[in-house]
């Protein structure tokens, strides 16, 4: 009983700790701030770990009352419980690990792209690129992304994005990197159809080049868990933009509806382009792989596959492949 005892306690330390920063995070608000969405995001994390402490303590004190047992495989339920209710809270990535993520991705010249004989669209867009070179230009070559795995010359993107010859290790794949403008060659060195994963490799090596590293969480952690895109955005800006700008990375967040083998599925606007961003559920760690959209899952496949369209709306099924999941790097290029 001590134990649970103390336990509480160290519980209703905490609460105070939280309600403390919810009270600074509050009044940080009622003023002017250069990054509100960054504050309310802080704000809805606060308060989904407060909840989560409070049914924490209803629980500790139900389980005194009722004079169970305070085993440690109770507590450890207890906390993987608690884990669970914080991990479908509303995310919080702070504004440096959103940095660093973006500094990750990449836009990539691809089978879209390359390996199409149809002409390229003709829109108002496209027109105003073609009279005025711009970064919106450059990224009218681009139809998919990637991004950086585990070491600054490492990179992962969908099998199904590229060619032949790019699969082969015959033609190089052209990529940008958008937070730091910057053009490379990546060659791939391994790929699975199956699984629908490729690592490339940078044909010249840049040691400032931001990776990500993969989260630990496991699948049967992650159901209901709020999953966050980091999406390219390449079909929407193409598609609306009308002035020429920066290519903007943003967020969609969806909530995890299924897990099944390799894969899960997470309820969030995709379009065409976003195969190959990121998805994460904490921090910049990264879980998983955008791969494809449906809109139903039977008997662990993905069935009536969404066209690659426009006109989509609203949130639908989209699919992830863990990075757990890929295949393993030949002991070649493997990573410490």
């Amino acid at each position: 009983m001590a134990e649970l005892d103390a336990k509480i306690a160290v519980v209703e330390a905490e609460i105070k700790e939280v309600k403390a920063k919810i009270a600074v995070v509050e009044a940080e608000l009622m003023v002017e701030h250069p990054d509100r969405a960054a504050l309310q995001g802080r704000l809805t994390a606060l308060e989904g770990r407060l909840t989560a402490l409070q049914e924490e303590k209803v629980l500790l004190m139900r389980q005194a009352q009722a004079g169970e047992a305070t085993s440690s495989t109770v507590i450890q339920n207890l906390e993987q419980r608690v884990a669970r209710m914080e991990m479908t809270a509303a995310p919080y990535i702070s504004p440096r690990s959103v940095a660093h993520i973006k500094g990750a991705i990449f836009l990539i010249k691809g089978e879209a792209s390359l390996g199409s004989a149809k002409p390229a669209r003709l829109t108002s867009v496209a027109l105003k690129a073609h009279e005025s070179p711009s970064k919106l230009a450059k990224m009218e070559a681009f139809d998919g992304s990637g991004f950086f795995f585990k070491s600054a010359d490492l990179a992962v993107t969908p099998a199904h994005q590229l060619t032949e010859a790019q699969k082969a290790g015959t033609a190089g794949v052209e990529i940008l990197v958008p937070a730091t403008d910057k053009h490379k060659t990546l060659r791939v060195f391994s790929h699975d159809d199956k699984v629908d994963i490729a690592y490339l490799k940078s044909v010249t090596p840049d040691p400032s080049q931001a990776f990500l590293e993969a989260d630990s969480a496991k699948p049967d952690e992650i159901i209901g868990a709020q999953a966050v895109l980091f999406t390219t955005n390449i079909a929407l800006q193409k598609q609306f933009a009308s002035e020429p700008g920066q290519v903007q990375i943003s967020q969609r967040i969806g909530k995890i509806t299924s897990v099944w083998d390799t894969r899960f599925t997470y309820a969030a606007s995709t379009y065409p382009g976003d195969c190959g961003c990121p998805i994460m559920i904490r921090g910049d760690k990264v879980l998983g792989i955008h791969v494809e959209m449906v809109n139903a899952v039977e008997g662990g496949i993905s069935v009536k596959s969404l066209s690659a369209s426009m006109n989509s709306s609203g949130p639908h099924d989209a699919v992830g492949l863990f990075v757990g999941a890929f295949p393993d790097l030949p002991v070649s290029h493997a990573v410490a």
